[in-house]
């Protein structure tokens, strides 16, 4: 399990939220770190994305254009304006030694909009990692642009700054482990999962992913919109609603979309039974995204939304945990459905009188159509086979494993969380 699963949300943590634009008085990393637990990061995976999937551990990663193609191990210690001045200079960033991110789920989520527009045949996904796990070799670029003498700096300096700062754009060197990447969703999933203050009136009741997806394009990531526009349209919309409407986005709303960014983690969470470690993850992120808006009328005026948006986390963990045991101890029982079917075929075939009457007085167990099965452990008395019957055993055996290797992958496949 990540290190992400061993925190949970505190009040400090609650009240030190990012705004919509910029870092506030603390713009370091670490200090950052240690209350905003996400990156976010736009991309398109070459190929299926296997962090979407979940897989238990994700085969998924992201590498450095200037290591890629070559062993990375050690992060660099150290940062300078011109590795930085590479990555932001786009006739050079090819070269550059960092891979990209933001603590802003929104402006990730602004710029996967823009990107769609200009390509929406484009398989655009927004990953989600760990922000401890990058401690050793993460920067935030304002950071490294303010050490920058002025005599140093590039002609571009103050668009590169305005940008960074708007973005909370965050660089990693080298690349980011496997272990650190929890999920990465497609665009046109997470369109099913924002709160209803992200559309037009029209579009509530259009349960289409794809639709949600074209109409959030044309209304925020056409060629004149910028990300202020983007929020102002935003936390516009938020401040209209009632306030019973703004209470049941900040948290109903708020859970859900973060159980959009994080389903693969939570599925793999729910697999190895950390229900309460996923909970506290889900209400880590999803009270960044109830503040989002409007974080003066959360955390000054309603306070009472993280108790909220705890109590419901809690219960989703809850809710996770009845689902995941009980699927299981419906599996179990249709695994002992096919062994006795199997059993009783078995018996079946003996008794047609293709073994010996000799060999069948020694198996009595197998004619039986009852399950061989006595206090927990599978009796199987010892005998003799012939050709035929190891053929036929061989054939069953088989049959059973696929069964059960059929069973073992189905919690992968209907364990998904809307």
């Amino acid at each position: 399990m990540t290190a992400i699963s061993s925190r949970t949300t505190s009040a400090p943590a609650r009240l030190s939220s990012l705004p919509q634009i910029g870092f506030g008085v603390d713009y370091t990393y670490h200090t950052l770190a240690e209350h905003n637990s996400f990156l976010f990061r736009v991309h398109s995976p070459k190929g299926k994305s296997r962090a979407y999937e979940p897989t238990g551990q994700y085969p998924f990663s992201f590498v450095a254009e200037k290591f890629n193609g070559e062993s990375f191990i050690d992060p660099k210690r150290t940062h300078s304006y011109q590795d930085v001045a590479t990555h932001l200079d786009l006739m050079t960033r090819s070269s550059s030694p960092y891979i990209s991110t933001s603590f802003s789920f929104a402006w990730a989520l602004w710029e996967a909009l823009r990107r769609h527009r200009i390509n929406p045949s484009a398989d655009i996904e927004i990953a989600i990692i760990d922000a401890r796990q990058v401690l050793d070799r993460a920067v935030t670029v304002t950071d490294i642009l303010r050490s920058c003498p002025q005599q140093e700096r590039h002609e571009e300096y103050w668009d590169w700054y305005q940008f960074s700062l708007e973005s909370q754009d965050v660089f990693i060197y080298g690349s980011v482990p496997p272990s650190a990447v929890l999920s990465s969703i497609p665009l046109h999933a997470l369109a099913g999962a924002l709160p209803t203050y992200y559309f037009h009136d029209y579009l509530l009741d259009n349960t289409c992913h794809r639709t949600r997806l074209q109409q959030l394009a044309a209304d925020h990531a056409h060629h004149q919109s910028t990300y202020h526009q983007f929020c102002q349209d935003i936390s516009g919309r938020f401040a209209r609603m009632t306030t019973e409407e703004k209470l049941c986005e900040s948290t109903t709303g708020a859970v859900h979309l973060a159980l959009g960014f994080l389903r693969p983690w939570v599925s793999t969470c729910a697999m190895e039974g950390d229900h309460d470690h996923a909970s506290a993850v889900i209400n880590d992120l999803a009270c960044s995204i109830a503040q989002w808006p409007a974080k003066h009328w959360v955390s000054t005026e309603h306070p009472e939304v993280f108790d909220m948006v705890d109590s419901i986390s809690h219960l989703v963990g809850l809710e996770i945990r009845r689902k995941h045991e009980r699927e299981s101890m419906d599996e179990l029982s249709q695994l002992q459905d096919v062994i006795t079917g199997l059993q009783y075929d078995i018996g079946q075939y003996v008794r047609r009188g293709s073994i010996s009457e000799s060999v069948c007085s020694e198996s009595t167990l197998l004619a039986d159509p009852e399950p061989l099965i006595k206090d927990g452990y599978e009796e199987v008395p010892p005998r003799r086979s012939s050709v035929r019957e190891a053929i036929v055993a061989g054939f069953c055996m088989g049959t059973l494993m696929t069964m059960c290797f059929l069973s073992s992958q189905s919690p992968y496949i209907s364990n998904q969380f809307t």
